[in-house]
């Protein structure tokens, strides 16, 4: 009987991404189907039980935001071994924000809160729709934890440096972000915080997803602030 073939050291640092990758792949898969398979438990469901739609609602959130963090593994991947690029087309902003928005509105019910699309109905902009919808879909996420009652999804045409960029914000009436995150928000981006089980993922992929985006020599970016207009924390991302 034959014994496993040995590899070397660089061989094992080759192929062990791909593992990664693929299992993260199937688990994707596996967690689609059981996102499936409460989405028919609920049409179903005895509307009058208020105990089971409280419990279907957090398991759909929950495992909506590990299919989350599996997508941005997924595609961040990509574009570090396959050179995954992006697919900039006109995107009606208003559409993608309400998209965006209608996978939380069985949480948002259960937890009582608001989550507002405020963006111009007949805003467009250049940009990959799919990769920004991942972004918003986890700041929301985040956000719709951390409220009290309001999220809000805003955007706008600015300025800046003399080029004309999509300032698209997500903004909560919580307690705003740590004032050292918004201080070192470069070094939050690439950090895994034991204290708070933070991973950083989130804020990498939007950041790594809004440089993606260029037009000549400007690029995006993403900006923390407490500034929001609702008394908490706001989260922007920069796309020229």
């Amino acid at each position: 009987m034959r014994g496993l073939a040995m590899h070397s050291k660089t061989e094992e640092k080759e192929i062990f991404p791909l593992f990664i990758a693929s299992t993260v792949h199937d688990i994707k898969n596996a967690l689609s189907g059981v996102l499936g398979e409460l989405e028919n438990f609920t049409e179903r469901m005895d509307n009058d039980n208020e105990e089971d739609r409280h419990m279907v609602a957090v398991l759909q959130y929950e495992a909506a935001r590990i299919n989350v963090s599996l997508m941005q593994l997924l595609t961040l991947y990509k574009m570090d071994n396959e050179n995954l690029g992006i697919t900039v087309m006109p995107t009606d902003v208003f559409e993608l924000a309400e998209d965006t928005i209608a996978g939380f509105q069985n949480i948002a019910r259960l937890k009582q809160l608001s989550i507002l699309n405020q963006t111009p109905e007949e805003l467009v902009w250049n940009c990959d729709s799919s990769l920004i919808e991942i972004c918003l879909t986890n700041i929301i996420g985040n956000s719709v934890r951390y409220c009290d009652q309001k999220v809000a999804v805003d955007a706008q045409t600015v300025e800046n440096a003399g080029h004309s960029y999509l300032c698209l914000a997500i903004e909560d009436d919580g307690r705003g972000y740590p004032q050292a995150m918004i201080e070192n928000s470069a070094q939050y981006i690439r950090r895994i915080s034991s204290r708070t089980g933070s991973t950083g993922l989130g804020l990498y992929f939007a950041d790594t997803v809004a440089r993606l985006h260029q037009n000549n020599q400007h690029r995006g970016f993403i900006r923390l602030s407490n500034e929001a207009s609702l008394g908490g924390g706001r989260f922007e991302i920069w796309l020229p």
